[in-house]
């Protein structure tokens, strides 16, 4: 592939700067397309990835034009998406009441869409809201709760249950259960 050959003869620096170059062109492309839907799945992927480096600011912002564009197609399951990675942000960012707020706003829509695998998602990340929170008890019966429904349901979030059970009771056995 032409571009693999030329990010390899590229030093590290600059492949970051190509790599942004094609982000910043394909989000230019899908606007002057008018491809919302897609534009907002690329900002909200690209959110994503800024938060894991470190470029906070950078990462909400794109989060909340993704969000914006999303609300404008009418996606009220994306939408809710936004609100759990926005959850998360806080969460790590320790502003815990608003991690709090979005994860519940986020569970009130993937309740009402019927989209189970999201809604055990949003219940597992208000268990580590409430453990980051100090209280170890809410967050374990939040996590048995969301384990048991996950059951033959979603491995990931079985997975997560148990790495939280783990983390709250301090227990390996929950740790080698989820491996």
């Amino acid at each position: 592939c032409k571009l693999r050959r030329t990010e390899q003869a590229l030093g590290r620096g600059q492949q970051r700067h190509v790599q942004r170059d094609h982000v910043a062109l394909g989000q230019q492309g899908l606007e002057r397309n008018r491809m919302q839907a897609e534009l907002a799945r690329c900002r909200f992927s690209h959110a994503k990835a800024l938060f894991s480096l470190g470029k906070r600011e950078r990462a909400g912002s794109l989060l909340e034009s993704a969000r914006r564009l999303f609300a404008s197609e009418g996606n009220r399951i994306s939408v809710a998406l936004t609100k759990l990675t926005k959850a998360r942000f806080y969460l790590e960012s320790d502003q815990l009441k608003e991690a709090e707020k979005e994860a519940d706003a986020a569970l009130r829509a993937f309740t009402e869409g019927g989209n189970l695998r999201y809604e055990l998602l949003a219940r597992w990340l208000k268990g580590e809201i409430r453990l980051k929170a100090g209280s170890a008890k809410r967050a374990e019966t939040i996590f048995r709760e969301t384990l048991r429904r996950a059951a033959g349901q979603s491995r990931q979030i079985e997975y997560l249950c148990l790495l939280g059970l783990g983390k709250t009771r301090g227990e390996e056995k929950f740790y080698l259960e989820a491996v």
